[in-house]
């Protein structure tokens, strides 16, 4: 496995632990991981077609990240 499919797999474990999820600071001093953005990317893309995604929302003057259903997937649950 590639060192971003690594880092890839790690963001997802720390997402899947903390549903509050965690900021580019966090994700760089935490996880040791410098290309935040491209990591969340390729989780994205990972994630594609299961049911989640990967949110962010505007904390101050930082973003938070967080693992969420995707968008299709809430309108089903929600009708159901």
């Amino acid at each position: 496995m590639s060192d971003s499919g690594t880092q890839t797999a790690r963001l997802l474990a720390y997402l899947e632990e903390h549903p509050h999820g965690i900021t580019t600071f966090e994700i760089t001093e935490r996880l040791r991981i410098v290309n935040q953005t491209g990591r969340i990317s390729d989780l994205r893309e990972h994630l594609r077609g299961t049911g989640r995604t990967v949110e962010k929302v505007r904390e101050g003057r930082a973003f938070r990240y967080y693992l969420a259903p995707e968008e299709g997937q809430l309108a089903l649950e929600l009708a159901g």
